[in-house]
């Protein structure tokens, strides 16, 4: 039997097909599953039992549930999806989980300085249940004597976006609109090709949790960098005030996991 290094959850996804392509172009074999049917994919539903008989060392978990209007469907994708995988997991010698989380887990009103210890408050059922998916994985590694690496992304950006707070904002500067947002306040963003390349790299690199934030933008700064490549526009007015102040520390990331960070904006969003 043909035995793969990586199983990758979540391939033909946003993310996924960014990951596929650099375990591709640096000759690692993988095994990709998907929820959509895909040539050289296995379709498999991780909220079910999991029948697949394939072995690997490592786990690149991608696969989630980002928009719902169902906040059940959170808890059924995220935190039980990712229990079944790991069930399947414990009878193929896995040495090392890579997952894919989110910032989100501090909450929305992000104050003073935020490391990998920093609670959230007034979690969204979203936030909770990617938690809870790395709770299961912690556990598992401990169980398993394994290593786990667990990578809390921002928005991802790309070609491809979906919706999100920053391609609202870019949808608003282009169309000459107010912005609903204050001049001072950040984003916290990574181009998916750079997220892709930290997923990689951690296959052989990183243990534990890590804050994944290169870009930390002031909106304004953002603003800024559209009017240089658009020099007819000029500078929205903001509506919203807010002197709340946050820094997400990345000294983790840059000590174990750091890349060459790309100019996301010049490429993805010219005018």
């Amino acid at each position: 039997m043909d035995k793969a290094k990586v199983l990758v959850t979540g391939a033909s996804g946003f993310l996924g097909k960014e990951v596929i392509k650099l375990l591709e172009k640096q000759k690692i074999h993988y095994l990709a599953i998907s929820k959509t049917k895909k040539k050289g994919f296995h379709k498999i539903d991780l909220t079910k039992k999991i029948n697949l008989d394939q072995d690997f060392e490592i786990v690149i978990h991608l696969a989630g549930l980002n928009y719902s209007n169902d906040s059940k469907k959170y808890f059924e994708v995220n935190k039980l999806g990712t229990k079944n995988l790991l069930d399947f997991c414990s009878n193929k010698n896995v040495n090392r989980v890579i997952f894919a989380s989110t910032c989100s887990v501090y909450g929305e009103k992000l104050r003073g300085l935020i490391t990998e210890k920093t609670k959230g408050k007034n979690l969204s059922d979203y936030a909770k249940s990617k938690l809870m998916a790395e709770n299961e994985i912690q556990k598992f590694s401990k169980k398993n004597k394994s290593k786990f690496v667990i990578l809390r992304f921002p928005i991802l950006l790309g070609k491809k976006n979906s919706k999100n707070r920053f391609i609202a904002l870019i949808t608003k500067y282009k169309e000459n609109k107010n912005l609903d947002f204050d001049k001072d306040s950040k984003f916290m963003i990574i181009d998916v090709k750079d997220a892709a390349k930290i997923l990689v790299k951690s296959i052989s690199s990183g243990d534990g949790l890590y804050n994944v934030v290169p870009y930390t933008p002031q909106i304004s700064q953002i603003i800024e960098v559209l009017n240089k490549i658009n020099l007819t526009k000029k500078l929205p007015t903001f509506k919203i005030k807010s002197k709340k102040k946050f820094l997400v520390s990345r000294k983790r990331m840059d000590k174990d996991l750091k890349i060459k960070i790309s100019d996301f904006i010049e490429k993805h969003y010219p005018e």
